[in-house]
């Protein structure tokens, strides 16, 4: 028979380096949260960024950021660079609220119908049916306007030109 341990005769314990655990715990928190916050931070990207896979998508958000809410910010994302082929746009949106304005009313602008009626390479044309309600001393007003657009394909789909179809 062999010597006995100081135990009696049981194996010794092992000490638990606790540092060791809290350190390896602590990596793997830092890992997952690290990890978290690159898919919210793409998710977050993914759904803020703007839609302009199609010359409607570009056209819609184009009218309802610009026409709609009064957003430039916003509309500048879909729209070309060279916004010139837009001045009509910017002239009717003036007039409606100069006439609000004057009126005292509020315009409400509404994108009723945008559909792709052309497309010819990297440029489309898409017909916009926009309604306008105003409310004036508690009579309803509507009115519907026709536009044309043009979009052309310049790092997505963007508006570069309108013009109201008579």
């Amino acid at each position: 028979m062999g010597p006995l341990s100081p135990s009696g005769g049981r194996k010794p314990r092992r000490k638990r380096n606790w540092r060791l655990i809290f350190a390896v715990l602590a990596g793997v928190l830092a890992a997952l949260c690290a990890s978290g916050s690159l898919v919210a931070y793409v998710w977050y990207d993914k759904a803020t960024a703007p839609d302009r896979t199609t010359p409607v998508l570009a056209v819609r958000q184009y009218g309802s950021a610009y026409l709609g809410r009064h957003d430039d910010v916003r509309a500048a994302k879909f729209a070309c660079a060279d916004q010139s082929g837009l001045v009509e746009v910017k002239k009717f949106r003036d007039d409606l609220d100069a006439r609000s304005k004057a009126n005292n009313f509020t315009v409400y602008v509404n994108l009723d119908t945008v559909r792709e009626v052309s497309r010819s390479g990297d440029t489309a044309h898409v017909a916009v049916v926009i309604v306008l309600l105003a409310s004036a001393n508690g009579e309803q007003l509507r009115r519907v306007e026709n536009w044309d657009f043009t979009a052309k394909r310049q790092d997505g789909w963007r508006a570069c030109g309108a013009h109201q179809v008579s």
